[in-house]
């Protein structure tokens, strides 16, 4: 694609990725910082939790 930009057959090449830096910055960041993972909403997590133990025998939490 670098050639084919020397050569003026396309303007900007494809291939070319911008914004990267920000991106793995703010990867690295969450590793280092779980918090930044967890959902702001815990409602769809607690459901998704108390699904077995609403479908288990008699509803047993254990």
């Amino acid at each position: 694609m670098q050639q084919a930009v020397r050569d003026g057959l396309v303007q900007i090449s494809p291939t070319r990725m911008s914004g990267w830096q920000s991106e793995y910055q703010r990867a690295e960041d969450e590793i280092d910082d779980l918090r930044t993972l967890a959902p702001s909403d815990r409602t769809p997590l607690s459901k998704l939790a108390e699904a077995p133990v609403q479908r288990s025998y008699d509803q047993y939490a254990g």
